[in-house]
This record gives C-alpha cells, sequence and structure tokens, in this order.
C-alpha cells in the first residue's frame, strides 16, 4: 500500500529515539504511479513521500511540483547521479538520498542549494568525491544538524570527520554518531593548527598538524 502521509502521526518510522539509527518505510514506487492513485488534492498536502527502491534514475521535478507541502523525502536505493528537480521543495526538512550514485552535489546546478531549511540529509553510500566543495556546497545550510555521507570516497581524505565538523559546526549527528564536546574541541583545533612546511621533491609539502615543538627540536 502506499504510504503517503499528512500529519506528524501518520508519518513512517524514521530515526529512533536517540537520532542515531535509520528506519525506511516500505517502497511506494514512482511518482508517476504514485500520482495515478492519490488525489491531486491530497498530493498538495503531503508532508512525507517515500519513493525508495523504485529503479528512479532522475528526480522528475516537474511531477515533484505538485508535491506542495513536502517536508520529509526518501528517495534512497535508486539509481540517482544528480541531484535535480528539487528546486520547487524548498519547505523539506529531510531528505534521503542513500545507497544511489551521486558524484557530486557541488555543481551549479545541484537542486540542494534551493532547499534552506533543511534539517537531515543523508548521502550516505553514494560516489561523492572532493570533501572540501562537498562541504563548501552544504555550508549555507545553516539548520543542517544531521549529515551522513559515510561510504563515500570522500570519507577516505586525512581527517575527513574532524574536517566536517569544522565546516559545519551546527551539527549534531554526523555519520550517525552523536557529535561530542570533545570532538568539537578537537575540530576546532584542528582550525588553529600551525601550517609547517618541509621540502619534498621539487616542491614543499604541507604538514598543517605537526605539532611547534617538532619544529623548535630540529632547529
Amino acid at each position: 500500500p502506499f504510504q503517503a502521509c499528512t500529519t506528524q502521526h501518520m508519518r513512517p518510522p524514521r530515526a529512533d529515539d536517540d537520532g542515531l539509527r535509520r528506519r525506511s518505510p516500505p517502497p511506494m514506487g514512482s511518482l508517476a504511479t504514485l500520482g495515478r492513485h492519490v488525489p491531486h488534492k491530497a498530493r498538495q498536502v503531503m508532508t512525507d513521500l517515500y519513493l525508495g527502491g523504485g529503479g528512479i534514475e532522475a528526480i522528475d521535478g516537474k511531477a515533484l511540483e505538485e508535491y506542495e507541502s513536502l517536508e520529509c523525502l526518501w528517495l534512497n536505493d535508486n539509481q540517482i547521479s544528480k541531484v535535480q528537480g528539487l528546486g520547487r521543495a524548498f519547505r523539506l526538512k529531510e531528505l534521503y538520498l542513500q545507497n544511489n550514485a551521486i558524484v557530486s552535489i557541488s555543481s551549479p546546478s545541484c537542486s540542494l542549494r534551493h532547499i534552506k531549511f533543511l534539517q537531515t540529509l543523508d548521502l550516505s553510500n553514494n560516489l561523492l568525491e572532493g570533501l572540501a566543495t562537498t562541504l563548501e556546497a552544504l555550508s549555507s545550510k545553516l539548520y543542517l544538524t544531521n549529515l551522513n555521507l559515510h561510504g563515500n570516497p570522500l570519507c577516505n581524505e586525512p581527517n575527513y570527520r574532524l574536517t566536517a565538523l569544522q565546516r559545519l559546526p551546527q551539527l549534531r549527528i554526523f555519520d550517525l554518531a552523536a557529535v561530542t564536546d570533545e570532538s568539537r574541541a578537537e575540530a576546532s583545533a584542528l582550525l588553529c593548527s600551525p601550517r609547517i612546511t618541509k621540502p619534498f621533491g621539487f616542491g614543499s609539502r604541507v604538514l598543517p598538524f605537526e605539532r611547534t615543538s617538532h619544529v623548535r627540536g630540529a632547529a
């Protein structure tokens, strides 16, 4: 059965009370399929919409325009490579895009820049590269407190977690783990670390986190 919800009490299950684990409702299908089963007036007042696991390759922005009140959208477990078509979904507070094939969110055509009040964003298990550009694309999301980037190639970059917490200090949950005061302090220290250079090949290598005492000892 379709799981389109219009009230808080009718929402399908999402995070547990601790906000760290994720649960998704059963599959719903595509927007085209949904449109044949739900009256137009009902689509206008839906707050939650689940379209996970439907083999979707691109977000149908035209069809999505009818869902004027959307606050929570599941598009997980599809074949989406670009985050486009969400320009009119500016009321979204929660967006689940995990387990897709998204390669970037920093292009000018990415719809995330239109979603000003986003609070929860799941981009885990995609193909995102470039930690700096990805975090820059999210830096304007002042209300974003729950972010998941786990399982992307950018996770292999040095100081991945601390860099993310440094660039997005408003986060309370990152990669399904609570952000502690200790991790915030460590991220803040990362920002203040001196930049030390050492000869390397024909140029120089920057070692931003080496202790100043090492330099004194080498002198």
